[in-house]
């Protein structure tokens, strides 16, 4: 009864640290995808700008899911090993030995995985959203190219879509990176 009652900790300073990232670093994209269209603009993002309404509703969506999704995964994983260390008949400090091992690797590449994704993710999302919703830009910005780091690491269909160009549209939007976990592509 007691292995069910076990839950992770930290996950409310977990979500704000997450949206506080998804945020700034939406505020950082759109910048940057201003001084690619208009490299001389002295415009620069500040905290009196409004971040689109339906932007902050996704980025507390994508800090909520993410922060569950941990939660989930890590409370499933620490109740195997402790039932498996009840199993195997174990100390105390021998189970806890256990899961700070295993968990602890687990979370970091766990973390390590998902922010790297997260962070192409709200980057590529917040450049495309200001090429999309700036009047001039839109107006300016006719086709995305999908732009791969091509080395060892990448992935087949990144490889493939790497320098292919696509006319704004339905299927520009499909192709929005990230296409996997840890991608690093980027639409230009």
């Amino acid at each position: 009864e007691r292995i069910e009652t076990l839950q992770a900790k930290f996950l409310r300073p977990m979500n704000i640290i997450f949206r506080n990232h998804f945020t700034d670093l939406f505020k950082e994209s759109l910048q940057d995808a201003r001084e690619e269209i208009f490299p001389n603009g002295d415009k620069k993002f500040i905290d009196a700008d409004i971040l689109p309404e339906e932007f902050i509703d996704v980025i507390e969506a994508e800090s909520f899911k993410t922060v569950g999704d941990y939660s989930t995964e890590i409370t499933k994983r620490a109740k195997n090993i402790v039932v498996k260390g009840l199993k195997d008949g174990v100390s105390e400090s021998e189970l806890v030995a256990r899961l700070r091992e295993e968990l602890g690797d687990v979370t970091d590449r766990w973390l390590n995985t998902v922010i790297r994704t997260k962070t192409s993710e709200m980057y590529n999302t917040a450049r495309k959203t200001y090429w999309e919703t700036n009047p001039l830009a839109s107006q300016l910005v006719e086709a995305y190219q999908f732009s791969a780091i091509i080395d060892d690491r990448t992935s087949e269909v990144c490889q493939a879509l790497d320098g292919k160009i696509f006319e704004k549209g339905d299927y520009a939007d499909d192709i929005n990176p990230p296409l996997h976990f840890n991608c690093r592509s980027i639409l230009v």
